[in-house]
């Protein structure tokens, strides 16, 4: 199981003065605080892929990756029940096609941790949702890059 440590910034620290921080500091700090100024300078959102039917719809389902696989996490009601649904991310899987679905960028809530695989791997740092894991309140993204095949971000 990973060891997540927050990464405290000064309390509200702008865009500008995160990157002058960043500026003086080393290694993961200095990257944790480039990323916490993205997240400041876009009123606290992050960008995430996000899973949309092609009309536009978010869908409740949220992205996982373990062993390796990345996967979506659907929520679909059965019975007035929530089960769960496991379809594979990415280009790698025609599942998502077939179903109407399709991957696109969004903007959440976010924060910024330093995350430490207990001796597994390298610390890095990540971009994390803070609010609903299943993205209903993510907007879609209106930057650059707004339709995504697959690949980056949960």
């Amino acid at each position: 199981m990973a060891n997540t440590d927050s990464f405290a910034p000064p309390p509200e620290a702008t865009a500008e003065e995160l990157r002058g921080l960043a500026a003086g500091a080393r290694g993961l700090a200095r990257e944790a605080y480039l990323r916490q100024a993205d997240v400041a300078a876009a009123g606290g959102l992050g960008r995430f892929l996000g899973l949309y039917t092609r009309a536009g719809d978010r869908v409740p389902a949220y992205r996982e990756a373990r062993g390796g696989v990345v996967r979506w996490r659907l929520r679909y009601d059965v019975e007035g029940r929530y089960k769960a649904l496991t379809l594979p991310s990415g280009r790698a899987g025609r599942t998502l096609e077939n179903l109407g679905l399709v991957e696109r960028l969004e903007a959440a809530p976010a924060e910024v941790r330093i995350l430490d695989e207990q001796g597994r791997g390298v610390p890095r740092v990540v971009v994390r949702r803070t609010g609903c894991e299943y993205g209903t309140d993510a907007v879609p993204w209106r930057g650059e890059d707004h339709e995504h095949g697959g690949g980056t971000g949960g």
